[in-house]
């Protein structure tokens, strides 16, 4: 009786050992798989891939678009462990817009880290001293956030769309209305929306009062700006 006893007590251990350990192995696969497995790098075995790229991240994206988004460019092997790992950290509610700069071959929890922390974040920078005139504007832009300098001077001399960008009627190019100051940005930008920025800046700077005042004087928007700033 107590051979027998013993016996389905050692059975009942070997049980036990099982459902503990199966389980646990399971959970720590399936861990793994979520967090620290390497995503594979395309560009190893395609030239024509890049090993890392710029991901722009717009205010209010989601989890489940930054993984879309990722799996599209090869950068992840699948948008639904992507997106579990980031729920099980509460990643979804630490994402801020913002261009990043992104590696191929990372793991879940590094690509995360980067997407939500600010070390590979991307700060576009312009410096815009004075006395620069719309040529010096258009090459530093094109030297410090990629902007064709030609497609800027474009813009500046588009009369039409500087009229809709607020610009007063006797404006024919963006030259005197460019401020001087120190500009930074989350997102890319092209010839355009570098104008309209600029453009906002110097209406936030310089009223419209003030043009009118100056124009009453004969003094030119460059004279207005190099005043003000």
């Amino acid at each position: 009786m107590q051979r027998l006893y013993h016996k389905i007590r050692r059975e009942s251990y070997k049980r036990f050992f099982w459902w503990i350990t199966i389980p646990s192995a399971v959970l720590l696969t399936a861990l793994y798989g979520l967090f620290f497995l390497h995503n594979p790098d395309l560009s190893k075995v395609n030239p024509s891939l890049t090993k890392e790229t710029m991901l722009v991240v717009p205010p209010n994206e989601t989890m489940a678009q930054i993984a879309d988004s990722l799996k599209k460019q090869g950068f992840i092997r699948s948008e639904i462990t992507f997106r579990a790992a980031a729920k099980m950290i509460s990643a979804g509610h630490r994402i801020h817009g913002g261009t990043f700069q992104i590696h191929r071959g990372l793991t879940n929890l590094q690509l995360i880290e980067d997407i939500i922390g600010t070390k590979y974040q991307i700060i576009f920078q312009l410096s815009i001293p004075e006395g620069f005139r719309l040529k010096d504007v258009a090459e530093a832009a094109d030297a410090s956030l990629g902007v064709n300098q030609y497609d800027f001077i474009r813009a500046a001399g588009d009369s039409a769309y500087l009229h809709w960008l607020g610009w007063p009627a006797q404006a024919m190019t963006a030259e005197g209305y460019l401020y001087p100051d120190n500009y930074k940005w989350l997102y890319p930008l092209n010839g355009r929306t570098l104008l309209q920025s600029l453009v906002t800046r110097f209406h936030q700077m310089v009223p419209d009062s003030l043009l009118t005042k100056a124009e009453y004087r004969g003094l030119s928007p460059y004279q207005v700006v190099t005043v003000a700033s």
